[in-house]
């Protein structure tokens, strides 16, 4: 059978768009990802790294005041701030300052048996000692009856509650048998600060055996009045530890150990 020009020329037309489409089929655009899959509700992190001109000049300040090799003293805690005068909220007696926005930093450092808390700009060209008399980390103490948390319920496994700081804020947050884990902010009437968590059985259960070798003996790291801190009280169905965000590095191995794996549960 004869096959004329014209059918010829179909045929090659046809064979070149099936190739075509066949490669086209595996092509896969580099700016194209599929969309992930959350099984938790995602929470904005702001993450803050301190420049390392201000921590040179603030560990450098107390190097120099208090007589303290640099190798011995560790930042706890930096913070990004906003001052409200040129003075870092911090004037010297009958000092004049500047009404201007600063941006810089609040930061905590510490040798273990001490606690400065430093107000910076954000080179570390302006810095101010926020205590003049160093925090003092004090040793645990019992916390009174009338002073303790309520027992936890059958249900619950784990409940911290954080208070204080600059805003002033409490919020609590509780884990219970199911895997559910629920923060809330105390005080909020509209509820609207909620947050709600699902953990698999097999972390809330590594937990609850965790805590199993803790010592929650109702006792209280305290630290002398300085700064701005946030208190901490965690209760399990063994007992309650309160502490502060100062005093964190302080504590007994096996708690700093609760306390980290209980702040990877949430993220």
């Amino acid at each position: 059978m004869k096959v004329s020009r014209t059918q010829q020329a179909k045929i090659v037309t046809v064979l070149i768009l099936t190739g075509i489409l066949s490669v086209s089929s595996n092509f896969v655009p580099n700016s194209v990802t599929a969309a992930p899959t959350n099984v938790l509700p995602s929470r904005t992190t702001l993450t803050n790294t301190l420049p390392r001109t201000v921590k040179k000049a603030v560990l450098q300040d107390i190097s120099r005041r208090q007589n303290i090799q640099i190798s011995k003293l560790k930042i706890t805690k930096s913070t990004q701030q906003t001052w409200n005068n040129g003075c870092l909220e911090l004037p010297k007696p009958q000092e004049l300052c500047t009404e201007a926005l600063v941006p810089g930093w609040l930061v905590t450092v510490t040798d273990g048996n001490q606690t400065w808390t430093y107000h910076t700009n954000t080179n570390g060209r302006n810095i101010r000692q926020a205590n003049t008399n160093p925090v003092s980390i004090g040793k645990p103490v019992p916390i009174a009856t009338n002073q303790l948390p309520p027992t936890l319920t059958k249900d619950v496994v784990f409940r911290a509650i954080a208070s204080g700081g600059i805003m002033g804020r409490t919020y609590e947050t509780t884990l219970l048998k199911d895997g559910r884990l629920i923060q809330t902010r105390l005080g909020d009437a509209n509820d609207s600060d909620r947050r709600i968590y699902n953990i698999s059985p097999q972390k809330v259960q590594q937990f609850q055996q965790l805590l199993q070798q803790a010592q929650f003996k109702n006792l209280n790291y305290p630290t002398s009045v300085g700064a701005d801190y946030i208190t901490y009280t965690l209760s399990s169905n063994d007992g309650t530890v309160q502490y502060n965000d100062i005093t964190q590095n302080s504590l007994p191995e096996n708690l700093r150990t609760i306390i980290q794996t209980w702040n990877q549960l949430k993220t």
